[in-house]
């Protein structure tokens, strides 16, 4: 019996180390995947975010389809697409390395069957061989094995080998629960949109900003005509000192003008349900005009101090 009871052990360590390779590749590939869903979290909530500055900024939609066209959202879309590809591709080592728990089931119930065996016929001898009973415990470590858990073995084999794999399921899950995310932004961000625009279009606020567009607007023509009147009487330098903080002042009049140029051209038909709707369209389109008289100016002079 006791040659019998080395075979036993020696395939049984053999079981044991392919167990250790399974239970490792098991664990690897369960890492990935729960990266990878985190990276399509962070991903979905990145993609929430953009869709709620492109809100305030005017743009008009509720589905993803609407805002796929922006730089930011279509680059993430990507890498939600590689990492469902990455998922796809671990998915199927995950079958594999299934089948290779199924594989050893059947050689642990197979061994733990011929011992048995073994054990209930050298019972039936005379006398029992001094071996038997550590046949009768590597018996039970190899009956028990597939029930095992604990360390390294987070699932025992058993419970594994009942995994269910449904094909897509994952995938389908993040674009719902992404579909989900943007209705739900868009719907949220949407009243805050409005309030925001609400507030920007109320006539105390449109006229400060207007008369520092026009404050603006008169110190950048007396800044040109200052510097075109030096650089004409030969001081380029003085006339360059003078000029020095004509491109802040442009740009701060840009930022205003254009802030309510965009808000007025994507909600227009929004804010044409508002009383002050004429003088809002007056506003904007007097701002723009001047604006554009102004840089012109601006342009002009900085052409001739070169």
């Amino acid at each position: 019996m006791a040659v019998e009871l080395k075979k036993f052990q020696a395939e049984f360590k053999k079981i044991e180390e392919e167990i250790v390779a399974a239970y490792g590749e098991w664990k690897s590939i369960g890492d990935s995947q729960g990266n990878t869903k985190k990276l399509t979290d962070g991903a979905r909530l990145a993609i929430g975010d953009r869709i709620g500055e492109l809100k305030k900024q005017g743009a008009q939609g509720a589905t993803l389809a609407d805002f796929q066209q922006d730089a930011k959202v279509k680059s993430t879309l990507e890498t939600i697409k590689t990492a469902l590809s990455n998922f796809k591709a671990m998915e199927a080592r995950k079958k594999t390395t299934w089948q290779s728990f199924g594989k050893i089931q059947k050689e642990l119930k197979d061994l733990g069957a011929r011992i048995d065996t073994e054990i209930a016929d050298r019972k039936k001898k005379l006398f029992e061989p001094k071996s038997l009973p550590d046949m009768i415990k590597l018996g039970k470590t190899v009956h028990d094995t597939p029930g095992q858990e604990g360390g390294l073995k987070t699932q025992s084999i058993n419970d594994i080998c009942q995994t269910k794999f449904k094909d897509g399921e994952f995938e389908a899950r993040v674009w719902a629960d992404l579909d989900l995310e943007v209705k739900k932004g868009a719907a949220f961000r949407a009243n805050a949109a409005v309030a925001e625009l609400q507030e920007m279009f109320k006539p105390r606020l449109m006229k400060l900003r207007s008369d520092r567009v026009r404050s603006l607007a008169q110190e950048l023509q007396k800044i040109c005509t200052d510097a075109t009147t030096a650089r004409k009487s030969g001081d380029l330098n003085g006339a360059k000192v003078i000029f020095k903080d004509a491109v802040a002042k442009s740009e701060e009049m840009h930022g205003i003008v254009e802030k309510y140029n965009k808000a007025y051209t994507g909600n227009k038909s929004f804010l044409e349900g508002n009383p002050d709707f004429s003088a809002i369209t007056s506003l904007v389109q007097g701002m723009a005009s001047l604006e554009n008289k102004t840089l012109k100016a601006v342009h002009d002079t900085q052409s001739l101090l070169k």
